[in-house]
């Protein structure tokens, strides 16, 4: 009968059934072979790209080239700093160099106190410009007595051409014609202005009218009379006759020769005068006017050279 299934058709196939399998787990077996065997070869082919010859190589020239870059960089701001640092070094000395010569310059006086005053202008006119050195010599001033102080040779004067003389050159032309014209006042600055070459005539009236309507400057005050003193200016002080407390047109009016030296109440400039009983002939303007005229005084200034005095001691 046909619905009959034979043995041996049943045992064939339950063999085939048991072959598809072993088949099918061969196949199974060799995918996941396959699977694995990518994976390695992808792996592989990723390290082998970092490890080329070639790519290393690149890699080491571009990691020196970066080195050197940033150890160039490195090199050329600390040569700058350097550079700076010098520059600045540089110029500190220098000005202080040239803030030493200034100063030892302005105590070539052979006088303490002229040198003081010189100092003080330095420090006036800022030209003293270290805090340390400003204030060193701010305390000195505060504290010095008269006389007591620096104070170099002063330069001899160069007769041989025309130049401005050291502020010691007016005082010493003063200190030798004093003694000859103690008694006679015009007549005093009337000396000392032609031992360098300049004319004055008259009485002190007569010399101050002319010094008002001349090229002769004008200064302001005591203090600007003690630094163009202090120059090596001629400055001339003195007052007329009729602007002195309760006087007349008629009454003689009095003339001196300014020089370096200390200010007197901060105000009143070293003078020679002659014709007031002074031992030496030198003295402060206040000791010459009173209270009520000292403040009343005109100051005139011209420079004038060694050349010039030279030529009056030729004549």
């Amino acid at each position: 009968m046909s619905g009959i299934v034979h043995s041996d058709d049943g045992e064939r196939w339950i063999a085939e059934k048991e072959f598809r399998q072993q088949e099918l787990d061969l196949k199974i077996r060799e995918q996941d072979r396959l699977e694995k065997e990518l994976q390695f070869r992808m792996a592989e082919a990723s390290r082998s790209r970092w490890s080329n010859p070639l790519v290393i190589a690149i890699l080491a020239a571009t990691l020196a080239a970066g080195g050197n870059a940033g150890v160039a960089w490195l090199s050329g701001h600390a040569q700058r700093k350097i550079q700076e640092e010098n520059n600045r070094s540089q110029l500190t000395l220098e000005s202080f160099k040239a803030e030493s010569a200034r100063i030892l310059e302005v105590i070539k006086t052979n006088n303490p106190d002229t040198a003081a005053t010189n100092l003080k202008f330095l420090l006036d006119a800022h030209l003293i410009t270290r805090s340390d050195t400003a204030d060193y010599i701010r305390k000195f001033l505060m504290t010095r007595s008269a006389g007591e102080g620096p104070a170099l040779p002063s330069p001899v004067p160069n007769f041989g051409g025309a130049g401005p003389p050291a502020p010691s050159m007016v005082s010493n032309v003063c200190a030798e014609l004093w003694q000859n014209y103690k008694d006679d006042n015009p007549g005093f600055v009337r000396a000392v202005a032609a031992k360098f070459g300049l004319t004055l005539k008259g009485n002190s009236n007569d010399i101050l009218a002319y010094l008002r309507k001349s090229d002769w400057q004008v200064l302001t005050d005591g203090p600007s009379a003690a630094r163009a003193a202090a120059a090596g200016r001629l400055v001339i002080a003195g007052l007329e006759g009729s602007r002195q407390k309760g006087g007349s047109p008629a009454d003689h009016g009095h003339v001196a020769i300014v020089v370096a030296g200390p200010l007197d109440k901060g105000k009143y400039p070293t003078i020679y005068v002659a014709a007031y009983g002074l031992p030496s002939g030198t003295g402060n303007v206040d000791w010459v006017w009173n209270s009520d005229d000292r403040d009343k005084v005109t100051y005139f200034s011209k420079p004038v050279t060694s050349g010039s005095e030279r030529m009056t001691d030729a004549n």
